[in-house]
């Protein structure tokens, strides 16, 4: 009773420090990505006090879709790690990492649903299409690329928690992850920026 316990309250506790960390993460990319426009000098300064809000703002909108697309997943891990901890110990946690694609077709699915859909399709050229819902072979290897990490973060959390100890390393370590990914992406999306104009 006790581990099913510690097992959903673990896979919960990650879905909080997982949006945590991805308002870090769009926090860190917006202002990056700020930051270089503002040193190419097509900001002024007084536009830049503005514009680090934006950040702050982006990254409340990331936590909650974070909240939309990740729990039901998340739920679902829950529910397999406490079957499979319940027969298998601690190596059933593998299991749920085996489950990683299953796991992306139901992530995607609450991404393509539940999220409510932002296409203002606005001056978007003659060859716009209105959104297809479905899953193609290209959504799944992202969505699958996105849920990897998530998933084992939520698998490492879950670990450390079964096995009595303390949460901290992992969650600074991937916060730490965040941070570098955060920066590598603000700056990849300028340069792709740059190259295209």
């Amino acid at each position: 009773m006790i581990e099913r316990d510690r097992i959903y309250a673990s896979y919960l506790i990650s879905l909080a420090w997982l949006t945590v960390l991805l308002f870090v993460a769009g926090c860190i990319i917006n202002t990056v990505k700020i930051l270089l426009i503002f040193f190419h000098g097509t900001l002024i300064a007084s536009d830049f006090v503005t514009l680090l809000v934006v950040p702050l703002f982006l990254g409340m909108i990331a936590m909650g879709g974070t909240l939309l697309v990740f729990a039901v997943p998340q739920f679902v891990q829950a529910i397999l790690a406490h079957a499979l901890v319940q027969n298998f110990d601690r190596r059933g946690l593998l299991g749920v990492v085996l489950a990683l694609p299953v796991m992306a077709v139901v992530t995607w699915y609450c991404y393509d649903y539940l999220t409510p859909s932002m296409q203002l399709s606005i001056n978007d050229g003659p060859d716009w299409q209105p959104w297809q819902h479905g899953l193609t072979v290209e959504r799944y290897l992202t969505t699958l690329a996105v849920q990897a990490p998530i998933t084992l973060f939520g698998v490492l959390h879950c670990e450390a928690a079964i096995r009595d100890r303390s949460t901290n390393s992992v969650i600074v370590g991937a916060l730490y992850s965040v941070i570098v990914f955060g920066v590598v992406w603000g700056l990849f999306s300028n340069i792709i920026l740059q190259i295209w104009h």
